[in-house]
This record gives C-alpha cells, structure tokens and sequence, in this order.
C-alpha cells in the first residue's frame, strides 16, 4: 500500500516527465500485465479492469505523453 500511495505521488508530481519505462514499471508492480503491442501502442490488462493503452514515445520524445499518465493514475486509484 505504501509503495502503491509512493508511485501515485511521483506520477502526480510530474505528469510531463515520466519516461516510458517508469511507467511500465509501475504498471507491472502493481499487477498489470502487457497484453499486446502494435506499433507504440502499448495495451496494459489486469483482471476485472479495462485494458489501459499507453504510447511510447519515439522519436524527439523523451516522455509519455501527459493523458497516458492521467489515464494510468485513474486506473491505480480506483485499485484502493
């Protein structure tokens, strides 16, 4: 539960700069698991909860995009 409240306040705390690993990091500690890739598209699946799609950045990019980390906060507050 602490390291769930510590990941919701790091992705929180910098929505613009979470890089694309972290967030897979976190989404697989807390149980999600990769269901299937197409392209940059990323698609998260954990029981009884619907299936979360992030992108990879490519390019310039350095970070996920801002709305992928809001869908991925949504998801482990409603876990609690």
């Amino acid at each position: 539960m602490v390291k769930k409240q510590a990941d919701l306040t790091t992705l929180k705390g910098n929505k613009k700069s979470v890089r694309f690993n972290d967030l897979e990091q976190i989404l697989k500690r807390h149980g999600w698991e990769l269901q299937s890739v197409s392209g940059s598209h990323h698609i998260y699946s954990k029981a009884g909860r619907l299936p979360v799609m992030v992108v990879k950045p490519h390019g310039k990019h350095k970070y996920c995009h801002p709305m992928d980390v809001t869908k991925v906060i949504a998801e482990l507050e409603a876990e609690r």
